[in-house]
């Protein structure tokens, strides 16, 4: 399916009126719209996974309580992206005053890991929308 695009332009010359058309196409199929909207809706879920997961690493390094419903709401959200990526490293935890803070290098693979495969999919579905005729 192509688009086509026209433009009509009157100009008035000392003899009379001249009207040039100009019709243009583009190539931009309903399958490259729908590609188009699936590379985005790819950035935008990479997007809010990791924000989510800036989140959890910001609730752990400041130590949340762990209790709190919202803390507990977000670590158990992230909980499923982050546990394959658990054990690679140590977690890292400072105690001061009862206030335990932890840093989750988990995390921070995981938000590496998903931008690259987020990044990957993107650019795959960008290469086959500029494939098509």
């Amino acid at each position: 399916m192509l688009e086509e695009q026209r433009q009509v332009s009157t100009q008035r010359t000392p003899s009379g009126q001249v009207t040039t058309e100009r019709v243009s196409t583009s190539s931009v199929s309903a399958a490259n719209k729908g590609a188009f909207q699936f590379y985005n809706v790819v950035y935008y879920i990479v997007g809010l996974l990791e924000v989510i997961l800036v989140i959890r690493l910001a609730l752990k390094i400041l130590g949340a309580n762990p209790s709190s419903g919202f803390v507990s709401f977000m670590y158990s959200l992230t909980d499923p992206f982050v546990a394959p990526f658990a054990g690679i490293f140590n977690t890292a935890v400072a105690n001061k005053d009862q206030i335990v803070s932890v840093l989750e290098p988990s995390v921070l693979i995981a938000m590496v890991v998903y931008a690259l495969v987020g990044w990957g999919l993107a650019r795959l579905i960008a290469v086959t929308m500029s494939g098509r005729d």
